[in-house]
């Protein structure tokens, strides 16, 4: 989901998964459609931080690494729950 300001996503490592947001210097990367729903990606450079008691990831630097796959890899839980 991207608003004009903030593009929110959810990432997973197949196993766990968490909330994130793009820094706004990679919001192009969802207007454009480099990143979609599915879509395998490495995580260049992020940092964690605590919000509202959630762990939220920012992404500061991305990777497109392959295009959307057709199916959810694993069966991840939140890392809320872990």
């Amino acid at each position: 989901m991207c608003s004009s300001l903030v593009c929110s996503l959810v990432i997973s490592d197949g196993a766990h998964y968490m909330q994130a947001m793009l820094a706004t210097q990679l919001n192009r990367l969802v207007t454009n459609n480099e990143i979609q729903l599915r879509c395998l990606v490495r995580l260049d450079e992020f940092i964690c931080n605590l919000v509202h008691d959630r762990q939220i990831a920012i992404v500061l630097n991305v990777s497109v690494v392959a295009p959307p796959l057709p199916q959810i890899v694993g069966a991840p839980v939140s890392m809320d729950k872990a």
